[in-house]
């Protein structure tokens, strides 16, 4: 069986992705840029805002770098007389997973009608508050405008006959596909995120602690969710070396990056959020398992030892439950200053198919 070829997002946008309010404050910005705009969830935190759209305008750069034009700021992906089709655009935003048409499309229409700048790196260790994205959607071969965007219901869009979209990047987020990837890169499926949530809706099924994704397209603050799940993904893949058969992870980093909220005073895990952090560790493990061959490591699994396991049976579980687990891996954080061990089974070295 032929291996599918990885996409490849390049390590600034990933920075972007799990910006969080701490992290912004600790980089150093001026007090002009502070004064720019107030740094908080709501201007950092992109993965939140658009995790299908970073998908579809990385795997086109790297895929049809012929159908973009570079400007000052932006590449521009597409024009009005020959704009990216729909049916690419959708195949890399979600790929097969249909049923999460409805919430791409909600993720879209809410990216062109709000037009919000966020705080973002530039690949030169600054900061710019400016739109990640700018997108036009085409029908009947002319530009559809917010006005009647702003019209349609968010049920009535799924039914509205789009042939094309034009998409501008900003240039320091996806310059890596242009420059020999300069800053660096990460390998992931094509439609990553779709894949993501499709497994932890599967995970839901099963009863796993996961909350609000199967049935609507709210992401609570405080269970972990699919979108978690992609940020823990992506800081792992991010200060991955791409060396040894282990993974030593300061946990707390980790958390003030993918989600804070599980954090008391940005020093400790709250205990009531380590079993959340074991199913987004879980998931991980399926989810690399299943696409092991578009990704540069596999999660095999993660150390506790018998201390840990002594404690979690003292405590009334038994071994081989996922409570066991939980409660096994409540000990280790506490008895190894928030770090964690994963084994990990490597596919050769970072980037090892890029042609």
């Amino acid at each position: 069986m032929k291996t599918k070829k990885s996409q490849f997002i390049t390590k600034t946008s990933v920075k972007a992705l799990i910006n969080s309010p701490r992290i912004m404050r600790q980089a150093g910005l001026s007090s002009e840029e502070m004064a720019k705009a107030e740094i908080s969830r709501k201007t950092t935190e992109l993965a939140g805002a658009f995790p299908y759209i970073f998908s579809i305008a990385s795997s086109i750069c790297e895929t049809f770098p012929h159908l973009v034009k570079e400007y000052d700021h932006y590449y521009q992906l597409g024009t009005e007389a020959d704009p990216i089709t729909w049916e690419l655009f959708q195949h890399y935003g979600i790929g097969k997973h249909k049923k999460q048409k409805h919430l791409f499309l909600v993720e879209l229409k809410r990216l062109i009608l709000e037009n919000r700048p966020y705080w973002m790196p530039t690949g030169n260790g600054r900061m710019a508050f400016t739109q990640p994205f700018r997108i036009i959607l085409i029908a009947d071969e002319r530009k559809i405008d917010g006005e009647e965007l702003k019209r349609l219901k968010n049920t009535e869009l799924a039914d509205y006959v789009i042939s094309g979209v034009i998409l501008e990047c900003y240039k320091p987020l996806f310059a890596g596909h242009f420059n020999g990837y300069r800053d660096g890169f990460i390998k992931q499926p094509a439609a990553w995120y779709a894949k993501i949530r499709k497994s932890v809706a599967g995970m839901i099924e099963n009863k796993a602690r996961f909350d609000g994704i199967a049935e609507s397209g709210a992401e609570p603050e405080n269970d972990m969710t699919a979108l978690n799940v992609m940020k823990v993904w992506e800081y792992l893949a991010l200060h991955d070396n791409g060396k040894g058969k282990t993974k030593t992870v300061n946990v707390i980093d980790m958390l003030s990056h993918v989600a804070p909220s599980y954090l008391q005073k940005g020093e400790y895990i709250r205990t009531e959020f380590i079993g959340s952090l074991f199913n987004a560790l879980i998931a991980l493990a399926k989810l690399t398992h299943e696409y092991r061959d578009e990704l540069d490591f596999e999660i095999t699994s993660l150390e506790v030892d018998q201390f840990d396991r002594a404690y979690a049976v003292n405590h009334g579980y038994r071994e081989g439950t996922a409570l066991f687990m939980v409660e096994a891996l409540k000990h280790h954080l506490k008895a190894h200053n928030n770090t964690l061990i994963l084994q990990v089974s490597r596919n050769g070295g970072p980037g090892h198919d890029r042609e």
